[in-house]
């Protein structure tokens, strides 16, 4: 035999379980001549594997009374209807109340006595439901007798007579507060350690507020690394101004080379030529002096040696006054000083 599971109508009533608690407001009525205040406490639970909800269910009026009632939701798959049987501390009867949902509200309803009685559950407030109680004589004028709001976790305060019987007994307790009360060993220890704790306090307080010498070692130490981050900061700056410089300078850096460039090609085109005139010029005195026409002195010579001795130019061929033969003749040496000595150098090479 398989086994049956809940389906989604059981799953429904799980909105009831869970600890609920809120105030409410009981209106005049045959239960109560006057409207009173209350506050009310439920504990839902999942039993017989899902198919009920059990809920406990405990009021306490302002005047310590005090109501008790118990619950068990079903749904009847036959008739397709939802049920709550219902015991309470009055002692009467069990009640069957049967409805359905609508717009997220559970509503049932049941005969009592001569009348009708309503309940109503609405899951649209936050965190929990709200709960109210109608009656009616011919079950269409309904008078509303019971409104609360029952929210989840949500502890109910202590009740009147839960004050009143503390004062009794804190009243009844004059020779208790007599006599001496001796302090328990726990409260005792505790006691000592938040002592020892307020002197270590102050002693640190006491520390923090001397102030400290350092050595010298210490400061130095200070010195050199605040010098080391000093130097870090300067070359990270020189970095990022780097980075941050214009393209302008390496435009320029190049136009520099460029001109640089072109002045060493027209030195050495200048020297090439200087050179060249040089050349020249020798060639052209050295011209001058083998015709006999120039008589100044100049450098090394720029033709060979040959046997060691320095090849001479011509000597001039024209005649002197007082010579009275023919053909060459050497010069003398007061009136030709200049040639003679311009062959001494010659011949020694300067």
């Amino acid at each position: 035999m398989q086994t049956p599971e809940p389906v989604r109508e059981h799953r429904v009533l799980e909105k009831l379980a869970g600890h609920f608690a809120g105030p409410e407001k009981m209106h005049p009525s045959y239960w109560n001549a006057e409207p009173k205040n209350a506050e009310a406490v439920t504990d839902g639970r999942v039993a017989l594997d899902g198919f009920a909800v059990v809920q406990d269910y405990e009021q306490r009026l302002e005047d310590g009374t005090r109501f008790a009632g118990h619950g068990v939701f079903r749904y009847d798959m036959t008739s397709e209807t939802y049920e709550m049987h219902w015991f309470d501390s009055t002692g009467g009867p069990e009640r069957v109340f049967r409805g359905g949902f609508s717009d997220n509200r559970l509503v049932l309803t049941a005969r009592a006595g001569e009348g009708w009685q309503r309940l109503t559950y609405d899951f649209n407030l936050d965190r929990g439901y709200r709960f109210t109680l109608d009656t009616s004589d011919d079950g269409e004028r309904w008078n509303l007798v019971l409104e609360g709001d029952n929210i989840a976790g949500r502890k109910a305060p202590a009740g009147k007579a839960t004050a009143r019987k503390k004062k009794a007994v804190a009243g009844s307790g004059t020779a208790r507060k007599a006599a001496p009360k001796k302090a328990a060993p726990k409260k005792k220890a505790t006691a000592r350690k938040t002592a020892a704790r307020k002197t270590a306090a102050r002693k640190t307080a006491a520390r923090k507020a001397t102030p400290k010498k350092t050595s010298p070692k210490r400061k130095a130490a200070a010195k050199t690394a605040a010098r080391r981050v000093a130097k870090k900061k300067t070359a990270t700056r020189k970095v990022a101004a780097k980075k941050a410089a214009p393209k302008k300078t390496a435009k320029k850096a190049s136009g520099r080379r460029k001109v640089a460039a072109k002045k060493t090609a027209a030195g050495k085109k200048t020297a090439s030529t200087k050179k060249a005139t040089a050349k020249k010029t020798v060639a052209t005195i050295e011209k001058q002096r083998r015709q006999g026409k120039a008589s100044r002195k100049i450098g090394k010579k720029s033709h060979p040696r040959g046997d060691g001795a320095a090849a001479r130019a011509p000597v001039s061929q024209k005649r002197t006054k007082g010579a009275a033969h023919k053909g060459p003749r050497m010069p003398t040496l007061k009136s030709t000083s200049t040639r003679v000595g311009w062959h001494k150098t010659a011949a020694k090479g300067r």
